[in-house]
C-alpha cells in the first residue's frame, strides 16, 4: 500500500477537513498584502506618537506579508515617530548564542562590520544609512532618529553593560517606550538595567569571571573593554526562558495589565504591545523590595510570602 493510500485510509474525514481548512486559512493569511498605511494605523492605535523614543523587540516572521519586508517595516517605524523621534533595536552579536561562549571565543567587534545575531529585521536596521550602533562586544544597540547618536554614543565607556551611560539607561532617562511586535513581554533586555544600577538587588546575576576584550569604536580606534556577562545558571529561571520563566512572565504581565500600564493592539497579522519604560522600571523597583525579580520562581515566591505571613 502506497503512502498516499495509507494516508487516505487511516485519516478520518473530519480530520482531513480540519487540516484542509487550516491550510486554506494559512494560505489566505500568507497572500494578504499588508500595506504601510495599515501598519501606521496599527502603531497609532497602539499609542506610538510623533517624537517618541521607542525600543522595538520583534518577531518579523509573525507580522505577515509585507512588501519589501524589513525595509518597509523600518520606514513605517521611523515615520510613526517622525523627525523628532528615535527608533532603537537590539544589535546583539552572540554567534555562539551566549555572552560567555562569545567572549571565550572572541574574534573582535567592529560596529560597522560585526553582524547582529538577533534576527533579520535588527540586522537590516543596523546596516541602514543613518543608523548609529553602540560599541559593545555582545550587547550593542542600534538607533535611528534625532537622539540616535547621543543614546548610543558612550556604551563602551560605561563600566556596566546595562547601567548608567549605556543606551538602555539613556533610553530610560529619555522617557522611552518599549514596543513588542509578535512577542510577549519575556524577551525584553530592558529588565537588566536595574541589576546594574541598584546596590541592593536581591541576587548576583553576573558571572564570576570578568573578560577583557578589544573593540573598535566608531572612529576605528581599538579600545579595551571589561565585560562581566550574565550567569547562565542564574538565568535558567529568567522571564525570557521557557518553561522555567513562564510563571514570572505571567506574574509581571498580570501586574502591568491590572495597573493599566501595558497596551495591546495589532501590527499586521500579529499582536503588539507598548509600555512606558519608566512604568516597567517602577514595577521592578517595587518588587525587588519584596525580593521578587525576573528570576523568581513560583516556589520561591510562595516561600517568601509564607515566611512573611508567619512573622
Amino acid at each position: 500500500m502506497g503512502l498516499r493510500n495509507l494516508y487516505e485510509k487511516t485519516l478520518s474525514p473530519g480530520f482531513k477537513k480540519a487540516v484542509k481548512k487550516r491550510k486554506n486559512s494559512f494560505l489566505r493569511l500568507f497572500k494578504r498584502k499588508i500595506t504601510e498605511n495599515e501598519l501606521l494605523r496599527n502603531l497609532a492605535d497602539l499609542g506610538v506618537e510623533q517624537g517618541d523614543i521607542i525600543f522595538v523587540h520583534s518577531s518579523m516572521k509573525r507580522i505577515g506579508n509585507v512588501a519589501n519586508g524589513p525595509h518597509t517595516l523600518i520606514d513605517v517605524l521611523l515615520h510613526a515617530v517622525g523627525p523628532e523621534g528615535t527608533v532603537m533595536m537590539p544589535a546583539y552579536s552572540m554567534p555562539l548564542r551566549s555572552q560567555i561562549a562569545t567572549l571565550e571565543n572572541y574574534e573582535g567587534f567592529d560596529p560597522s562590520a560585526t553582524p547582529s545575531t538577533v534576527g533579520f529585521l535588527p540586522e537590516t536596521f543596523r546596516k541602514k544609512e543613518g543608523a548609529f550602533r553602540s560599541v559593545h562586544p555582545t550587547s550593542s544597540v542600534s538607533a535611528m532618529g534625532k537622539m540616535a547618536e547621543e543614546i548610543t554614543g558612550s556604551h563602551h565607556l560605561s563600566p556596566t553593560t546595562f547601567g548608567e551611560g549605556t543606551p538602555f539607561y539613556r533610553f530610560l532617562e529619555a522617557g522611552g517606550k518599549l514596543v513588542g511586535i509578535g512577542i510577549d513581554i519575556g524577551p525584553v533586555t530592558f529588565y537588566h538595567i536595574i541589576e546594574d544600577v541598584v546596590d541592593d538587588f536581591p541576587i548576583d546575576v553576573h558571572y564570576g569571571k570578568e573578560y577583557e576584550v578589544e573593540v573598535k569604536d566608531r572612529s576605528g580606534t581599538t579600545r579595551t573593554m571589561k565585560v562581566r556577562p550574565q550567569d547562565p545558571e542564574v538565568a535558567r529561571t529568567r522571564i525570557d526562558h521557557r518553561p522555567e520563566g513562564d510563571w514570572i512572565r505571567e506574574f509581571f504581565t498580570d501586574i502591568l495589565v491590572r495597573r493599566d500600564m501595558i497596551r495591546y493592539g495589532k501590527f499586521g497579522d500579529t499582536t503588539a504591545w507598548i509600555i512606558n519604560a519608566g512604568d516597567l522600571y517602577r514595577v521592578q523597583s517595587e518588587l525587588i523590595k519584596e525580593k521578587v525579580t525576573i528570576y523568581t520562581t513560583e516556589e520561591e515566591y510562595r516561600r517568601l510570602h509564607d515566611a512573611g505571613d508567619s512573622s
